[in-house]
């Protein structure tokens, strides 16, 4: 009887061993039942606030990028218009170069006809004074040949000096800071 109570007990023992293991998993199947809810709960708390404050961060920047759109926006904006006026005000003065160039040498070219109109009336009075007088004045009729080309040269090279003048402003007409 010593032997059978002392294998009860050993039975009892194990039998006690084995349900406080299954009361143990038991337990912990419960408390995993229990916490994991609360632990996804505070989980997804945990999330949305770190999202919110990721939203949060991300209107902020838009925010100030959307200011420093418009600062640039507005920067840009007021270059242009200075821009425009330069080249207003800039055109306006070219036109006007333009036309008082036109105007020097159109008076350039009335001259120049005055001063032909001058010389071909004094050489043919000297031709007329050569022809009736002869020699004597052949010295006289030769300055008047040498003035006439010395005026021709000298017009010729105003003329070349305007027209350079008028492509230099018409080149400078273009360009713009």
């Amino acid at each position: 009887m010593n032997f059978a109570k002392f294998r009860l007990e050993r039975v009892f023992i194990v039998f006690t061993n084995t349900e406080k293991r299954m009361l143990e998993k038991q337990k912990n199947i419960l408390q995993f039942k229990l916490l994991e809810p609360r632990r996804t709960i505070i989980n997804s708390r945990k999330r949305e606030k770190n999202k919110q404050k990721h939203i949060e961060s991300m209107v902020t920047s838009i925010f100030d990028l959307s200011n420093s759109f418009d600062g640039w926006g507005h920067k840009i904006t007021v270059a242009v218009e200075h821009n425009e006026s330069r080249l207003k005000v800039l055109s306006y003065q070219n036109d006007e170069l333009l036309k008082q160039a036109g105007m020097l040498r159109k008076k350039m070219l009335c001259y120049k006809q005055v001063l032909k109109c001058d010389v071909m009336m004094i050489s043919g009075r000297l031709r007329m004074r050569w022809i009736f007088l002869g020699d004597a004045d052949s010295q006289l009729f030769m300055h008047v040949g040498i003035w006439h080309e010395l005026t021709s040269t000298f017009f010729s090279l105003l003329e070349d000096r305007l027209i350079g003048t008028l492509i230099r402003s018409a080149d400078f007409s273009g360009t713009i800071d």
